[in-house]
């Protein structure tokens, strides 16, 4: 009996010792999987909703599997504060709390499943660190930092961000000014008129002309800018693009344009018509192509109760394989830059003579490479005898 007892006193020892040196299966698949966690950034899909019913995971996979995403339903290329981490370079704002109005973080199965969104207790136990915005290419990129749950260090949390898109928003059309002006002569000068037709804090950003390009049939100018710090450092800070739109119609020509005669225009037509008799020359003034005389009249814009006086030039623009002519304000002041008047054709519509005087109404029929209609301007022409 004692033998008895001393054998199954061993058996109870060893079965011990035995427990004690080798792990159960289940220990080292839980072993494995902890070994197999990493930082890397897990991107799943948002979920669709806070599932209240998901099962929370263990602390571990908490933080390791963590993924972050904007909040649905929040603007945040609008409402985030990106410029006072990108451009400012100040991360104290970016607190947990600052963040959580604008993320979700969620915890999945390897696998995606299980969505278990951080409710606020979790959320008291996540810290962060390290946040900054990587770009991709010139305007796309990541705002990444690091998180940690319960002192555990997850994933690096990644966020797309579009800096283009939201740099477009610190500038604005300053469309009372647009409005006062022709496109075409700011098109062409648009590095005179840029910054006024914009609206921006100049503490924070100056735009810079990039690009540009015209549109005639929608009377708008396509401008690439690129933003540079207000700092004095002319740090670059995104390119945008913007569209100019509300300027004033070509057709207001017909209350601004004003046609005059010169001696020269006088003696011409005196030559011709000064011994005719009164009354309509319409069908004999019509024989004579305007553009053989229109050049020899005096061109002026009527604005602001004053009248902008047009030279005209005869000139070689670039693009065009012919000489062209050219009325621009003579004064050469910044804001009268926007008159820009390029092969303007003219029809005589009317033509009746009254004394020493040829009564036209002309028809600005095209200018500037757009066909026009309805502008009609008078010139009284003062027959010079020869």
């Amino acid at each position: 009996m004692r033998k008895q007892l001393l054998v199954a006193f061993s058996v109870i020892i060893l079965a011990c010792s035995c427990g004690k040196d080798y792990p159960t299966t289940t220990q080292v698949t839980e072993k494995k999987q902890h070994n197999n966690e990493d930082n890397t950034t897990h991107t799943p899909n948002q979920p669709q909703k806070n599932d209240t019913s998901a099962k929370k995971p263990d602390d571990v996979h908490m933080a390791k599997r963590a993924v972050v995403t904007w909040k649905e339903g929040i603007d945040y290329l609008k409402e985030f504060n990106f410029d006072e981490l990108y451009r400012v370079k100040n991360t104290s704002l970016f607190t947990l709390e600052y963040l959580s109005k604008f993320i979700t973080i969620y915890s999945t199965e390897v696998d995606g499943s299980n969505h278990y969104v951080f409710n606020d207790d979790d959320l008291r136990q996540v810290s962060i660190s390290n946040i900054q915005y990587k770009p991709s290419n010139s305007n796309e990129g990541n705002i990444t930092f690091d998180l940690s749950y319960k002192g555990i260090k997850g994933a690096k949390a990644s966020l797309p961000f579009n800096k283009q898109t939201y740099y477009s928003d610190f500038v604005t059309l300053n469309n009372n000014v647009i409005k006062q002006k022709y496109m075409y002569g700011v098109y062409e000068n648009l590095d005179v008129f840029l910054r006024n037709m914009l609206v921006f804090d100049k503490t924070k950003i100056i735009p810079e002309l990039v690009t540009k390009n015209k549109n005639g049939a929608s009377n708008s100018i396509d401008a690439t800018l690129k933003l540079i710090s207000g700092d004095g450092k002319e740090t670059e800070i995104a390119t945008i693009h913007k569209t100019l739109t509300g300027f004033k119609p070509l057709s207001d020509l017909k209350t601004e344009l004003v046609l005059a005669h010169g001696f020269e225009l006088g003696e011409y037509f005196g030559k011709k018509f000064r011994d005719a008799k009164d009354g309509d020359l319409l069908e004999r003034v019509k024989l004579i192509d305007p553009r053989v005389w229109i050049g020899k009249a005096q061109f002026s814009i009527k604005r602001n109760g004053n009248f902008i006086s047009l030279n005209k030039e005869e000139v070689s623009l670039r693009g065009e394989n012919s000489i062209v002519t050219l009325y621009t304000p003579s004064d050469h002041l910044g804001e009268n830059k926007d008159i820009y008047l390029k092969e303007p054709h003219f029809t005589v519509i009317q033509a009746k003579k009254e004394g020493n005087y040829l009564r036209l109404v002309l028809q600005l029929v095209a200018v500037n490479d757009e066909s026009l209609s309805g502008v009609e301007i008078p010139l009284n022409i003062h027959l010079i005898k020869p």
